[in-house]
């Protein structure tokens, strides 16, 4: 899906050109508070994960990673994401930008990319994850119909510790 429309969006493939717009969702320590960095990103660390994702991209086709505009002017709504976790499996991912929490961005565009998802026979679920007091996201993901599997967790390579995530499912 190289770009796709939602109501209040379109949504793109990542650029090389996109490192201000991953800044401006990197740089926000609430944005990034509940993502796996967990911490806000320097400018080399943004510019390395854009370029990761980017090279990343051909393996993760026809899914992948976009960026989401305001269709009335074009201003970053936020990042997201369907990449293959598992065989039959996609894992759905997101980042707002801070000033359009709370406004049904996340929804309407998780909504389509479930749809785009399961457009594809081969996929038979998706799966999310969000840490335990990450409520918005929690909601958001129980709006698009998802279904708390269990608890579970991820190393933090930075500080050694471990983060505890619920994993989500949908399936088809």
């Amino acid at each position: 899906m190289e770009f796709v429309q939602t109501k209040n969006t379109n949504l793109r493939r990542l650029r090389s050109d996109d490192l201000e717009k991953m800044r401006q969702l990197e740089s926000d320590p609430l944005v990034m508070k509940f993502t796996s960095a967990r911490r806000i990103q320097t400018e080399e660390q943004s510019k390395f994960r854009l370029g990761a994702q980017i090279a990343k991209q051909p393996s993760w086709e026809p899914f992948g990673i976009w960026l989401a505009e305001k269709k009335s002017d074009r201003s970053l709504v936020g990042w997201f994401m369907l990449i293959p976790e598992e065989f039959e499996q996609l894992e759905l991912g997101f980042m707002l930008v801070r000033s359009y929490w709370g406004q049904g961005f996340a929804t309407e565009i998780g909504h389509a990319l479930i749809d785009y998802a399961f457009s594809h026979e081969a996929i038979k679920s998706l799966m999310a994850t969000a840490t335990p007091n990450n409520a918005a996201s929690i909601r958001v993901l129980e709006k698009l119909g998802f279904r708390y599997i269990k608890n579970t967790f991820v190393d933090d390579k930075e500080s050694e510790g471990r983060v505890d995530l619920r994993l989500f499912a949908i399936y088809k």
